[in-house]
């Protein structure tokens, strides 16, 4: 949704358009990102895709992939380094 108000425009968000954070890794997030959704209750939209035993050139991949998704206010959280 889009207002003017005196000649600025500004940008409103829609009520059910709430930030988006997205974790990405290997199999230690594993229930991170429900973690982090019952804590920051309804204020973030969380998202946890695990790729269990992925090297880091994978889960870089699916990071590229899940950017294109998101808008400048999201934050995408990456995981990895067992291997």
């Amino acid at each position: 949704m889009v207002r003017k108000q005196s000649g600025i425009k500004n940008v409103v968000k829609a009520k059910n358009d709430k930030q988006k954070i997205v974790i990405i890794g290997d199999s230690h997030i594993r229930s991170c990102a429900a973690e982090l959704q019952q804590q920051l209750r309804r204020k973030y939209s969380v998202s946890g895709y695990v790729k269990s035993g992925a090297g880091m050139d994978v889960i870089v991949h699916s990071v590229k992939e899940e950017i294109g998704k998101l808008n400048g206010e999201d934050v995408v959280v990456v995981w990895g380094g067992s291997k």
